[in-house]
């Protein structure tokens, strides 16, 4: 197989989609490494890491393990009488 045969048979539509994430993921990652993780994540004093770390450990964690108790935005939403978006009663967005 010629070079130029190799290169076309390489066009592919999952090879784009892996292109396009790698467009996107290799300058981040330069970012996040080169200035530190509240340059991609804008967190700081105004933005609270607290937020974030909370999310991670109490979501992100069981999520990652596949757990289907997982809590979701609804656990602490229906604890606080928060309805969800798609909810004829709720204030969101939707129903303005």
């Amino acid at each position: 197989m010629r070079p130029a045969e190799y290169l076309r048979s390489l066009i592919r539509p999952w090879n784009a989609v892996l292109a396009a994430i790698l467009a996107v993921g290799l300058p981040v990652t330069f970012l996040r490494f080169t200035h530190g993780l509240s340059a991609v994540t804008h967190l700081s004093d105004a933005n609270p890491w607290g937020i974030w770390i909370g999310i991670d450990v109490l979501c992100g964690v069981a999520l990652a393990a596949g757990s289907p108790r997982a809590p979701r935005c609804e656990s602490c939403h229906g604890a606080h009488n928060i309805r969800r978006l798609s909810d004829p009663l709720s204030p969101g967005p939707l129903h303005l």
